[in-house]
């Protein structure tokens, strides 16, 4: 494939669920089954959790016209309907109180929020999932922010007697199908357990559009986890992992004039790892000041190709992981063999690394580039 022609063409088109490079996607049409909320009480009639008690599927929940500025939980609110639109306002904050989740989406389609931040929720079990928001469908969030949400695995033995390990996804945000996140951040997450993924978003597939991810963590996936992932304008920086500190992408990885910066990977990939990917692209983007133990920039698999972007300043730091003390690299094979091809781009000033690392199964191509050290 000729990835030139590759990258210009998916910047044109809709990618992954209607999001291009200059427009976000479409929201959900406008429906006239609204419910009004008229108060900021947990419970009872005009409150929040009495309108998600009897809102069609398809319908509104409309918060706009509430003056108060915070509602908040004793427990979480089930969202039943399989479709469902939250619109609210930016200075309404539903808080937990780490009373449980904010919202539990069972529905299978797609939960739209707009203009609402969600804070302070808790999921607490052996196998946690979305600290303030889980959906067993899709979730589109625009203008949100979502923070100090916490999905922890329960260290058994639990409060079941069972299992052999704990298990988190989504420290913000879990969902089984798609999530989008327009105009959004998600910072100050955590999922944490034997295994956890995704400290600001756990989800299938991702599309991160014109949003931050900051000062989340995780074991894997510090700001988010997820197959095939596209991030178009979007800063991903400050937050950590074991492997990738910023991003854990298990498929396919577009990132488009986006930055991945100062995030840390304790073990691989301080800005991003991409695992069983077979065709990505990284373009007009900025991949520095992030920190690991190796592939401080980025771990890499499949083919991949780097467009008109700097990758500078990632440190391999010893005592983050033993081997660092004898070297690591900025770029590297997550998985091999790998093919990197690198145009117009700067690979360079990555200190205590080798700038491109690899082995003798693995390709590397490209022009006009400026290179410091490649195996």
């Amino acid at each position: 494939m000729n990835h030139v022609h590759h990258i210009h063409a998916i910047a044109g088109l809709a990618v992954l669920g209607g999001i291009g490079a200059s427009a976000a996607p479409a929201a959900i049409a406008a429906t006239t089954s609204s419910v009004m909320v008229t108060n900021c009480n947990d419970s009872g009639s005009g409150s929040l959790r009495a309108a998600a008690a009897v809102a069609p599927s398809g319908g509104t929940i409309d918060l706009r016209g509430l003056r108060c500025s915070l509602v908040s939980l004793q427990g979480q609110i089930l969202l039943p309907q399989h479709d469902l639109r939250l619109l609210g306002h930016q200075s309404l904050t539903i808080d937990a109180n780490r009373n449980g989740r904010v919202f539990q989406h069972t529905g299978t389609g797609k939960l739209y929020i707009s203009g609402l931040t969600l804070a302070n929720g808790l999921d607490f079990v052996q196998s946690a999932a979305g600290g303030c928001l889980r959906s067993a469908g899709d979730v589109e969030l625009r203008h949100v922010r979502i923070h100090h949400c916490d999905a922890s695995g329960r260290t058994p033995p639990d409060w079941e007697g069972v299992g052999t390990g704990s298990f988190a996804n989504g420290g913000g945000v879990f969902a089984s199908g798609h999530v989008l996140l327009a105009d959004s951040v998600l910072e100050f997450n955590n999922a944490g357990a034997f295994s956890a993924t995704g400290g600001g978003v756990s989800a299938r597939t991702l599309t991160i559009f014109r949003s931050r991810l900051h000062g989340n963590t995780a074991s894997f996936g510090g700001g988010a986890y997820s197959g095939d992932m596209k991030a178009l304008f979007a800063s991903v920086d400050g937050n950590t992992a074991r492997d990738g500190g910023g991003l854990y992408v298990y498929g396919n990885a577009f990132i488009h004039r986006s930055t991945i910066a100062l995030n840390v990977g304790y073990e691989h990939c301080g800005g991003i790892c991409i695992e069983h990917g077979d065709d990505s692209d990284i373009v007009d983007s900025t991949l520095s000041g992030n920190r690991a133990g190796d592939a401080s920039a980025a771990g890499l698999s499949g083919h991949v190709s780097i467009h008109n972007s700097t990758i500078a300043f990632n440190r391999v730091q010893a005592g983050i992981e033993a081997a660092a003390s004898t070297g690591g690299s900025a770029v590297t094979p997550w998985l091999s063999p790998f093919q990197l091809h690198i145009e117009s781009s700067i690979v360079a000033a990555n200190p205590n690394a080798i700038d491109i690392g690899g082995f003798a199964s693995d390709t590397l191509g490209g022009a006009d580039n400026l290179i410091g050290t490649s195996a």
